[in-house]
């Protein structure tokens, strides 16, 4: 029961970020989502803050294997969120905790559960996906087009908020299981726009 509760949550929380409260129907009881705090995001748009919490609840409905308990998101290329991503502050997740910090594209190795990509030359963003071959990473690009160059998810900025794809290929090669709810919600705004 405690794992639906959560897995509750999380659907609350993305469909919230997602902008879609009201369009979409989840059944369950309703539950509190968690809130992200952005300590100096004052100047923050409501999308901004939408492609954060996006990508946590994103990362709260992966499964790695061996579950950890702490995931470490790498933030890789530019981003004009970088820093919200840097400074987010959230409760646990899914019962984890998520470390956020900044890599070069070479340094994008066993130190990271998830890659956010920014913006990168097509070189540098090919040795990323290279160096995230055989590892359990989950990658979560900012861009519709993330998602054709190889991302597992892509970020989409729409009227009104955030939607994203998904690219399966990708999703199954991470080794990064998902919640299923977060493959509908994809194909549901997929279908919607």
């Amino acid at each position: 029961m405690q794992g639906s509760r959560a897995s509750r949550r999380l659907v609350d929380l993305l469909i919230a970020a997602l902008g879609l409260a009201g369009a979409i129907a989840v059944p369950g009881p309703a539950a509190a989502a968690p809130r992200v705090e952005f300590p100096g995001a004052g100047q923050a748009t409501h999308t901004d803050r939408a492609v954060v919490e996006t990508t946590l609840a994103l990362l709260g409905f992966g499964r790695w294997p061996g579950d950890p308990v702490l995931l470490r998101l790498c933030l890789v290329g530019t981003s004009g969120r970088a820093d919200m991503l840097l400074s987010a502050r959230h409760r646990p997740m899914a019962g984890r905790r998520v470390s956020v910090r900044q890599r070069a594209p070479v340094d994008v190795g066993t130190d990271c559960d998830a890659v956010f990509l920014g913006r990168l030359p097509q070189e540098q963003l090919q040795a990323v996906y290279a160096r995230m071959a055989g590892r359990p990473e989950l990658s979560i690009g900012e861009r519709p087009e993330d998602c054709r160059a190889g991302a597992a998810f892509c970020l989409d900025e729409c009227t009104p908020g955030i939607a994203f794809g998904v690219n399966l290929v990708s999703l199954a090669r991470s080794g990064v299981r998902m919640h299923p709810g977060v493959l509908q919600l994809a194909r549901r705004r997929g279908r919607a726009q």
